[in-house]
């Protein structure tokens, strides 16, 4: 087997391809992400009555984002 050299960039660029992927990778993140594209300069609270999620889980999952 050959010794393949690896591009950097190439593997830079899918790390952070990578990280957005796990970023949304659950339902709320993937809501709040369109509930924010939809309503700019939305509040955490209103997004946390409109998710009905609660606070601190929101709070968690926003910080993921």
């Amino acid at each position: 087997m050959q010794n393949e050299q690896i591009d950097e960039q190439s593997l830079e660029q899918a790390y952070q391809k990578l990280r957005v992927y796990s970023a949304l990778d659950h339902r709320i993140r993937i809501r709040a992400v369109f509930l924010i594209a939809d309503n700019p300069g939305v509040s955490f609270n209103e997004l946390v009555r409109m998710t009905r999620v609660p606070a601190a889980k929101f709070a968690y999952h926003l910080a993921l984002l």
